[in-house]
């Protein structure tokens, strides 16, 4: 039996993608592909033939990077170093999110990306770094360009993605 309510993690970085990842498609806007999303063990696992319940639901969260993370790690040094002129000046979630990103622009360009794709939106972030939605095995395929298939390893049954996830490049 999968487990219910399996929590995908994606990270994305939708303001400046790395120039290490690579484009597919041919219609714009080409996804770009977001290594390091596909489980390891994917290789050792035994891919199930059950037709999987296209309908199942899958709660994930979306990671977004910080437009300025340098910064904000300076920040973060700074506040415990006697002297710094930011020592023990501590922000609120909201101002460093303002601060260093990502910016609302972009946190509501992800939500509404998700909702477009049959997302419902269960959890958002104040710090704008996290978005969980849920949706249907069906739409996180189709929204993130992969695969979600049934495996087995070591007498665990799972399902993950079989691609790296696609995202707009636009």
């Amino acid at each position: 039996m999968l487990p219910k309510g399996l929590l995908l993690v994606l990270g994305l970085c939708v303001a400046a993608m790395s120039a290490a990842t690579t484009t597919t498609g041919s219609s714009p806007p080409a996804n770009v592909r977001l290594s390091g999303h596909v489980l390891a063990v994917i290789g050792d696992a035994t891919p199930l033939a059950a037709t999987p319940d296209k309908d199942e639901q899958i709660t994930l969260t979306v990671v977004l990077r910080r437009d300025r993370q340098g910064d904000f790690e300076r920040y973060f040094h700074s506040l415990y170093q006697p002297g710094s002129s930011h020592y023990r000046q501590f922000l609120t979630q909201l101002e460093i999110a303002d601060q260093f990103g990502p910016s609302p622009a972009i946190y509501d360009r992800v939500a509404t990306y998700l909702r477009d794709h049959g997302f419902e939106i269960i959890e958002q972030s104040t710090n704008r770094l996290t978005l969980s939605a849920r949706g249907s095995r069906v739409a996180v395929e189709h929204a993130f360009d992969i695969g979600i298939h049934d495996y087995q390893l070591g007498g665990r049954t799972f399902y993950a993605n079989d691609a790296e996830p696609g995202w707009p490049g636009d």
